[in-house]
């Protein structure tokens, strides 16, 4: 699809520069796309992972079973895990842009 939507965008510019009459990529009915099946790590394959992480097992422990992106678990702070009530509040979203990391609210605010 995103290669439709480029070459349609290039023919708008033909057709605006007057090198087409029209957009022949225009009005066409595509296919529809089809969903890919999701494919998930068994509890094994989990602990496999996070022990081979060493340090970063419990991070990788949240990643697979909490649902936090990338940049949300690189946002969290201690303040932000509560162990006894077990709950992590996500606040920050840090993520890295060029060489530096810029940090804001979660994509769901």
């Amino acid at each position: 699809m995103r290669v439709y939507g480029v070459l349609a965008s290039i023919l708008d510019v033909a057709v605006k520069n007057r090198r087409l009459l029209s957009n022949p990529a225009r009005g066409l009915n595509l296919p529809r796309k089809g969903r890919k099946k999701h494919v998930y790590l068994t509890h094994a394959q989990v602990s496999t992972l996070a022990l081979a992480a060493r340090e970063r097992e419990t991070l990788v422990v949240v990643l697979a079973y909490c649902g936090l992106r990338w940049g949300e678990a690189m946002g969290l702070r201690a303040k932000d895990v509560d162990l006894v009530r077990r709950r992590i509040n996500v606040s920050m979203n840090a993520v890295e842009v060029g060489d530096r990391i810029e940090v804001g609210t979660p994509k769901s605010h």
